[in-house]
């Protein structure tokens, strides 16, 4: 879907979506994501699309692309993906978010993620019904980097690697955290588990461990998601199972280790049939950089807090 949008206008789309996601990045296929949401909602920018109405028209056709009125505000939907992994599992994540410093209350957003078993050496990229679950866009990408990545770290040898994550959805992906499931050889349920943290850009940033599926993690952040984050924020997160699938991922942010949380964020998983329309993660971002900008002034940028 490459929209013809000249370098200015390409430069500018880029410097707004980074400004709001200092840890992402902006690449072409992103930034006529956003430009194609942009449009669709007949929403405004720094860039005055009009000039390029026909051609974000004729792409967001092009994928079936559809405004759907929901019952919490109209959303971007599209046709399901042509899946080739009948293996394939999909959850309904509901990710809480509630900021309590400043408190500002709580909202819900929902994301469909797909469950696809990595492959033992080398990456590919498989196709599920809400998407492409592509080895370029995570840290890890098959078994033996599991195994070279934090074998030493585990008490066994790494023998299956599940991967529950956002998918690549007609050029979009919103990578906000993805799931890995660590099998040891004879186990019928995950023995540990990797939490895979992102941007709404869909990049995949920063890799967290838990050596055993009741252990919890506290790790620094490592990247900056949005404007009131920061590298140095402590992130301490659990994953809950029920049966071998997740059932709640808790995780709080703290600015340093004596604090209280700032941001705590419950990601309830419902496993279910995928569904005839999913949201377009190109929505999924539009959405969130609206909620950045809604914040910009009421809480403290990160590196300042």
């Amino acid at each position: 879907m490459s929209i013809p949008l000249s370098n200015e206008d390409r430069d500018a789309l880029a410097k707004e979506l980074v400004a709001k996601f200092p840890s992402a990045k902006a690449t072409p296929s992103v930034v006529d994501a956003y430009a194609i949401a942009l449009n669709a909602m007949g929403q405004s920018s720094v860039v005055d699309l009009a000039k390029y109405k026909p051609a974000l028209d004729a792409a967001a056709q092009s994928v079936g692309l559809t405004k759907d009125d929901t019952v919490n505000g109209p959303t971007l939907v599209v046709p399901a993906a042509t899946s080739n992994d009948a293996s394939a599992r999909y959850y309904n994540a509901a990710a809480t978010h509630d900021r309590e410093i400043p408190d500002l209350g709580t909202f819900t957003g929902h994301l469909w993620m797909a469950r696809v078993t990595l492959p033992k050496s080398t990456p590919v990229n498989a196709r599920t019904a809400v998407g492409s679950v592509e080895a370029g866009d995570h840290l890890i990408a098959c078994v033996d980097e599991m195994q070279a990545k934090y074998g030493g770290l585990l008490s066994k040898p790494v023998d299956r690697v599940d991967v529950i994550t956002p998918a690549r959805l007609c050029g979009a992906r919103f990578g906000a955290i993805s799931v890995y499931l660590g099998y040891f050889k004879g186990d019928n349920a995950p023995d540990f588990y990797v939490l895979e943290a992102g941007t709404a850009l869909g990049d995949a940033r920063v890799l967290y461990l838990a050596s055993g599926m009741d252990q919890r993690i506290v790790r620094y952040s490592g990247y900056q998601p949005t404007p009131f984050a920061a590298p140095k924020h402590i992130y301490v997160g659990r994953l809950t199972m029920m049966g071998d699938s997740p059932d709640t991922l808790r995780v709080s942010v703290h600015k340093d280790t004596s604090s209280l949380p700032y941001m705590k964020l419950t990601v309830s998983f419902t496993e279910s049939a995928p569904p005839s329309h999913p949201e377009w993660p190109g929505f999924l971002l539009l959405r969130a950089l609206g909620i950045v900008l809604s914040r910009l002034g009421k809480v403290p940028l990160g590196q300042n807090s």
